[in-house]
């Protein structure tokens, strides 16, 4: 199985070019199983991410103080970034490759032994993973994760995705909206879409520091856009148990296909497939 064989963390405000074009034509020649290539920077680098010869683009996002806004709140700091990376990256496969809650001068967060639930790493994870990268946000402070006990948020996600069909599908950023102040991250396709819905008061912030519990959302609705019409069934997924928890029938008419949410105080995920039966 192919692998990333170079990984040279570089400071992107240097003439970095010739560089990675040396060693990816020296690479070309040694190399006869093609392992993929890819680079680091500690800052976000379009000329990296567009070299030619690397194939795989990458950035780091850590939520730090200095960010203010995007500091409390992991999802919208996320997605903005993502959003950077995958507008620079002309088709690559990108990745979020470093993430954490960082202190400004990038050491671990106080702030993370606190987080006993791991807010922040569960929104993260589910955010990245529908958000068109290439995988999840990876996160640096492994060790922390283990003795947190992290592994719990990694299987329903798993599970989740297990079935989505990544490279058949066409997936492409979902067009979608949402009463109630909910947030749609996720993907879709000419008849099918995956998507994670999240309540912006259930940020690591409003949760760990503040001590704040989300209003529930009742009633909300998501709107979702160029679908192509006919007979559909959601299947909305508990995402801390990892496991189906409402099937809803539903149509596309005129492109645009209008579906109920179940109640909820956090997130919930949803796969929207056509109903083979109808």
């Amino acid at each position: 199985e192919p692998r990333i064989v170079v990984d040279a963390l570089g400071d992107p405000r240097l003439p970095t070019e010739r560089f990675y074009e040396e060693v990816g034509r020296y690479l070309e020649r040694v190399d006869p199983y093609g392992h993929l290539r890819t680079t680091s920077t500690w800052h976000p680098s379009p000329k990296d991410w567009q070299h030619p010869q690397l194939d795989v683009a990458q950035a780091h996002h850590y939520l730090r103080p200095d960010l203010k806004e995007d500091f409390r709140d992991e999802v919208a700091g996320g997605l903005k970034a993502i959003g950077f990376l995958l507008s620079h990256t002309r088709g690559k496969p990108a990745m979020m490759a470093e993430f954490g809650l960082a202190e400004n001068n990038f050491q671990l967060s106080a702030y993370m032994k606190r987080d006993r639930e791991l807010v922040h790493f569960h929104n993260a994870l589910w955010m990245s993973a529908l958000s068109g990268t290439a995988g999840t946000a990876a996160f640096w402070w492994w060790e922390q994760l283990d003795q947190l006990g992290a592994y719990r948020h990694y299987r329903p996600l798993a599970d989740f995705v297990a079935d989505i069909p990544w490279t058949t599908a066409g997936l492409q950023a979902i067009s979608a909206t949402a009463t109630g102040g909910l947030r749609v991250v996720g993907l879709a396709g000419k008849d099918r879409a995956y998507f994670w819905v999240h309540n912006p008061q259930a940020t690591w912030w409003n949760l760990v520091v503040e001590g704040r519990q989300p209003e529930p959302v009742r009633g909300a609705t998501v709107e979702i856009r160029s679908l192509a019409d006919g007979a559909y069934h959601a299947q909305w997924w508990d995402t801390y148990a990892g496991k189906p928890m409402a099937k809803t029938p539903v149509r596309s008419q005129g492109g645009i296909l209008r579906l109920p949410v179940p109640a909820l105080e956090r997130d919930l995920a949803c796969k929207l497939v056509p109903d083979a039966g109808k």
